[in-house]
């Protein structure tokens, strides 16, 4: 069976909000709902997409239609099997199910559906912009309405002590919830999270083997706060001493870049590109905790005159698109996105099936994709 794409007809959408409004709003068996004519000019759809929609609900016993009557709330909870329908809120920082900014997004969502598909589940989707007030609105508003939640923390959630009391509440109250992509300083909850710190690990062990004496780090300057970037951070140092890599030729304190978060691909990474190259001598290495950096500093470097990889190896971390003009196959860890959606779904299902349990922390291993940016691939051992 194909994965249910990001992406979904009209009246797909329309039926799933509509479910959402049903359950959410706690509309009582009997209610009348808008008439159709009031639905299309609400959601600004065509005839041809209520008339989907409808029918589907009908199909699945959320509504009955009476003819010359209206369309009214059935009992939902008994017809078609539905006593058991288990609703899911997924809280997270992108704007929409069909965001299509990030790979990331759409692969992580992907395995969400599936696994919902397959344990006979609903989702109700939210966004918290990424804002900390926004976050803790939608999970407030989420709790009395779902069996469970699956949460995408934002980016400043792991120093918001109301995000943090949003989520312990939900604990007293034995809601189960996951977290995935990031976990959270001082909440033992589960989640459901890439190895970051084996991710940059294998970075640096790559280079070393392929005989790099000294390997550089360039990472955001926000990373203490947002606990993927201290594991990478964390993978990066350890691999510099296990495989007895120099940070530098200089200075270990020249070793770490930080920059500025959301610096893009035009940003002019020339005074970095002429540091890594000073520091870090002939065959310079260095591993970037973003792909951005990694696209923005092959860039430079080229414009420079400088020649990726035979001067300047660089890997990145994830994959997104690059300027259409771009050349040079990145060397990147790729994480394992849609197995994150898929194994947060499982274990919440597990929660509410079971009980809330002693919490699960699970790290999925990223793999290293080798292109051209790093010069040579590695030969693995039979």
């Amino acid at each position: 069976m194909g994965k249910i794409k990001v992406q979904k007809a009209k009246h797909v959408q329309l039926k799933e909000l509509l479910i959402e409004d049903i359950v959410k709003n706690g509309y009582p068996v009997g209610a009348r709902l808008p008439s159709e004519q009031e639905l299309i000019r609400r959601y600004d759809v065509s005839n041809t997409t209520i008339y989907k929609a409808l029918t589907s609900l009908e199909h699945e016993g959320y509504i009955r239609r009476e003819k010359g009557r209206g369309t009214f709330v059935a009992d939902y909870k008994k017809s078609n099997g539905l006593k058991d329908k288990r609703i899911i809120g997924f809280v997270t920082i992108f704007p929409g199910m069909t965001d299509t900014d990030t790979s990331l997004f759409s692969d992580m969502l992907n395995g969400i559906m599936d696994s919902l598909q397959k344990h006979g589940c609903e989702m109700i989707f939210r966004s918290s912009g990424n804002v900390a007030e926004q976050e803790v609105q939608q999970i407030n508003q989420l709790a009395d309405s779902v069996n469970g939640l699956i949460i995408f923390p934002s980016a400043v959630a792991n120093t918001s002590d109301a995000v943090l009391s949003a989520l312990h509440k939900l604990q007293e109250r034995q809601i189960p919830f996951v977290l995935v992509d990031r976990y959270l300083n001082g909440l033992n909850c589960n989640y459901v999270v890439t190895d970051n710190f084996a991710g940059t690990y294998s970075a640096v062990e790559h280079l070393a083997k392929l005989g790099h004496k000294s390997v550089l780090l360039l990472c955001p300057n926000d990373w203490k706060y947002v606990t993927p970037l201290i594991d990478r951070v964390g993978g990066y140092d350890q691999a510099i001493k296990d495989f007895d890599v120099k940070e530098t030729l200089g200075r270990r304190d020249e070793s770490k870049i930080f920059l500025e978060r959301n610096l893009n691909y035009s940003f002019n990474y020339k005074s970095i590109v002429e540091h890594i190259m000073k520091v870090g001598g002939h065959h310079a290495a260095v591993v970037t905790t973003e792909y951005y950096l990694a696209v923005g500093i092959i860039e430079t470097a080229q414009r420079m005159g400088l020649k990726v990889p035979e001067d300047l190896a660089v890997v990145g971390f994830d994959e997104h698109q690059v300027p259409w003009h771009f050349s040079v196959g990145i060397t990147t860890v790729i994480q394992p996105m849609y197995d994150i959606g898929q194994r947060a779904v499982d274990v919440l299902v597990d929660n509410m099936e079971n009980g809330v349990k002693a919490p699960e922390n699970i790290y999925l291993k990223p793999r290293l994709v080798v292109k051209d940016s790093c010069g040579a691939v590695l030969t693995m051992p039979a």
